[in-house]
């Protein structure tokens, strides 16, 4: 096994222990997560896939706001309980959605104009979205695991493609982990 392949196990890890994490509503995701976030973007960038590799910084960015938006206190002084879970309205669903595809064009134009990357239209997808479930993970909204479910599926196929074998597994286990995330979080606001 060469470095990378140690630095993909590595980043599979510590990603499906950041996603367990997050499904369970422990805090504790967005530092691990960060931790998986650094690994990857060695990953992403020796393969090649750089809307992924970009897309690493805006996951830094964005898990220190999640760590910080989760660890809030509910309404008031004194009321110790972590912000509940959401749920978007079909509006807002399509603002989301409409956001991503329009992230995809413009992930697209920017990769094809500035870069030599692979599957120009799946990585600017996978990134798109990715900042959308994001955001969607970050502010506690339930169809974020919806999202991620799409992404995780293609990304295992591009991941698979390239011959990142580990990462393709360990987007098949985020598929599977979106869906209890979702699971979970019903429950917990229902």
């Amino acid at each position: 096994m060469t470095f990378f392949d140690w630095i993909e196990i590595c980043t599979v890890v510590t990603g499906i222990l950041a996603v367990w994490l997050n499904a369970k509503q422990n805090i504790l995701g967005w530092p691990v997560a960060l931790v998986s976030i650094a690994l990857a973007a060695v990953v992403y960038w020796h393969s090649r896939l750089f809307g992924e590799f970009a897309l690493q910084g805006f996951f830094a960015t964005s898990s220190i706001y999640g760590w910080l938006n989760w660890k809030k206190l509910h309404q008031g002084i004194g009321n110790s309980q972590p912000k509940p879970v959401t749920s978007a309205s079909f509006t807002s669903m399509l603002v989301w959605i409409f956001s991503g595809l329009a992230g995809t064009v413009f992930c697209y134009m920017l990769l094809s104009r500035f870069t030599n990357g692979d599957l120009l239209w799946l990585d600017s997808g996978i990134t798109a979205f990715s900042l959308v479930g994001q955001l969607m993970l970050a502010r506690k909204v339930i169809q974020n695991w919806l999202v991620w479910i799409a992404v995780d599926i293609v990304s295992a196929g591009v991941y698979y493609y390239k011959g990142l074998y580990f990462m393709s597994a360990e987007f098949l286990i985020f598929c599977a982990l979106a869906w209890w995330g979702y699971r979970q979080w019903k429950t917990a606001s229902a």
